[in-house]
């Protein structure tokens, strides 16, 4: 990457719009500007002032003709977003008048910025770390008021404050080992292992903690994922409509109507829930549970177990299901209040139960005349017959109270979601804490066992570097291409 060359693209979304942003960013950013802008006051002294807007048309010098009335800011280094002279021009937000003045930047010396170039120049030039710059886009790609929280408490330092905590720790764990090493012939104060160990454990548990968070994070980044379950004609798509508050999925009294999972976002006071229904399960292959008890399946069921639908469609649909019952963080199981159960529905009892698998057990259709007995659920899964969830999807009956058990269900599981305590959001920081937290164990124990200094030295080093590359005080170009390639040109 050339930072030396001026770059410039348009930052705002393409399509028409009251406004229209092109961005420069380098030495020859104001230069540039110059030759195509005319202010409306006819001063010569045009952009020689910092943060400052000036009114004026932007001119084609080949042509004399003008393109557009705008208003330019210059900021010049180092007081800018990227460190560099930065000029915007705000032009009317059409991609005709804008792809023009483009051009003009271009022809007048600019080239066309990469993809998150703009943000990665501020990363080079020091201005923000690698965990505020991720955190631009994240902020642009929220999506809800909590992760946007988040993540603009990322912007501001959160996460680099947490690991330069940690960071300090293990720096002077090093520092002290360092010194028992290269002085332990010398009349200098030294520290015991006991001592070293004692510091490696705070770290340790602070690694941990951070590391820990991502569980909730991933959900404030991503959406909590709620599958909605149960044999054919549960009532499935019928409860995903009423949640959705709009007709999504078709609903008819025939079985298998839903051959494809569904998926729509739904907003709890908050919090984004990723709502999926789907494929009914039916007549699945292999001797279904024939008694209620927990040991009725293996613990590999959705792996092992065949569909016998006679349709290859409906066939891949439910093999979709398992997946997605695979991967929910909230399954509803849906059972039919007004029929007997099933084997399908002993099997989907069984092997949810057995995936130990947060699941909300919900009969529908209590409308109906009552067939099931819930002693029989409360057997196979292990819950109370009390908590077993009664819905009338027609009648819109105990949805109110489904919703809050969802809710509960989440705020039992992630307390730290929406108190504001610094939480991870990106694997990638993810993948490093748990590198530095297993150098810090491998560390510990080498204390115990009493091992040489310079070998407990070499694993706090490891661990440094972990965190070192989650804040981009170390990094290699290959991350940062994948990094920055996530964002849109012009940011």
């Amino acid at each position: 990457m050339h930072t030396e060359d001026t770059i410039s693209a348009i930052s705002t979304p393409l399509g028409r719009g009251g406004i229209g942003i092109v961005r420069l960013s380098g030495t020859l950013s104001l230069q540039i500007v110059k030759k195509t802008f005319i202010s409306h006051n006819g001063k010569k002294d045009t952009l020689s002032v910092s943060h400052k807007v000036y009114s004026g048309k932007i001119i084609d010098p080949s042509t004399k003709k003008t393109i557009d009335e705008v208003l330019v800011t210059a900021m010049k280094s180092p007081n800018s977003y990227t460190k560099e002279d930065v000029v915007e021009i705000s032009c009317h937000g059409g991609m005709v008048v804008l792809s023009r003045v483009l051009d003009l930047t271009l022809k007048e010396g600019a080239r066309l910025a990469l993809p998150g170039e703009f943000t990665k120049r501020a990363f080079l030039n020091g201005r923000i770390d690698l965990t505020r710059a991720e955190a631009v886009i994240d902020i642009i790609n929220a999506k809800t008021e909590s992760s946007l929280f988040n993540t603009v408490s990322q912007l501001n330092g959160s996460v680099s404050n947490e690991i330069e905590n940690i960071r300090s720790l293990l720096l002077d764990v090093s520092s002290k080992l360092e010194l028992s090493i290269d002085f332990s012939e010398e009349d200098v104060p030294t520290w015991s292992l006991d001592e070293i160990k004692k510091s490696l454990i705070d770290a340790k548990e602070k690694i941990e903690s951070l590391a820990d968070s991502y569980s909730s994070g991933r959900l404030l980044r991503e959406g909590i994922k709620v599958v909605i379950a149960g044999r054919t004609n549960a009532g499935k798509s019928s409860l995903f409509n009423l949640l959705l508050k709009k007709d999504r999925s078709i609903v008819t009294h025939y079985p298998g109507t839903t051959r494809d999972f569904i998926e729509e976002d739904i907003l709890l006071d908050g919090i984004s829930y990723k709502i999926f229904d789907t494929a009914g399960i039916r007549k699945v292959a292999g001797p279904p549970p024939n008694c209620p008890t927990k040991t009725s399946l293996k613990k590999d069921t959705f792996a092992d177990l065949q569909n016998r639908s006679n349709h290859e469609i409906e066939s891949e649909g439910i093999a979709r299901s398992y997946e997605l019952i695979e991967n929910a963080d909230i399954i509803l199981l849906i059972i039919p209040a007004s029929e007997n159960l099933t084997e399908e529905d002993f099997f989907l009892i069984s092997a949810i139960n057995n995936k130990n698998k947060k699941c909300l057990y919900v009969l529908n259709k209590i409308d109906l005349q009552q067939q099931v007995d819930p002693k029989q659920i409360s057997e196979i899964s292990g819950i109370a017959p009390e908590k077993i969830l009664k819905i009338s999807v027609k009648k819109n009956t105990g949805i109110d109270e489904l919703k809050n058990k969802i809710k509960q269900l989440i705020s039992d599981n992630h307390a730290d979601l929406g108190t504001g305590k610094t939480v991870i959001c990106n694997v990638r920081h993810k993948n490093l804490l748990d590198r530095a937290l297993e150098s810090t164990n491998t560390a510990i124990d080498a204390c115990e066992k009493k091992v040489s200094e310079e070998f407990i030295t070499f694993d706090v080093s490891k661990a440094l570097n972990c965190l070192d590359e989650i804040t981009g005080h170390s990094y290699s170009d290959e991350v940062l291409d994948k990094i920055f390639n996530e964002f849109c040109i012009g940011k």
